[in-house]
């Protein structure tokens, strides 16, 4: 989904669908208008991906508040290799 506009209030919605993707391993949102409140409700569900391996976040517009959030949420990710 890299490039398509994505708004906070349209991923919100789509973070709470990756709950029923556990086995998703890559999730590319790159150049997209992501900001904190996206970022914080992708880190509530990246808790239930134990396999992501790839997370690509660049060129959205989260500052430290909703990179700090996702940072923490990648912790259980144990098969994580890259972030963006």
């Amino acid at each position: 989904l890299k490039l398509c506009g994505i708004l906070d209030n349209i991923f919100k919605t789509l973070a709470h669908g990756f709950r029923s993707c556990q086995h998703l391993e890559e999730i590319i949102l790159s150049w997209n208008s992501i900001g904190d409140e996206g970022a914080c409700a992708l880190a509530t569900e990246l808790n239930h991906m134990r396999k992501l391996r790839i997370l690509d976040l660049e060129k959205n517009q989260i500052t430290k508040q909703g990179a700090e959030s996702v940072t923490q949420a990648l912790i259980s990710c144990l098969r994580i290799q890259v972030v963006r």
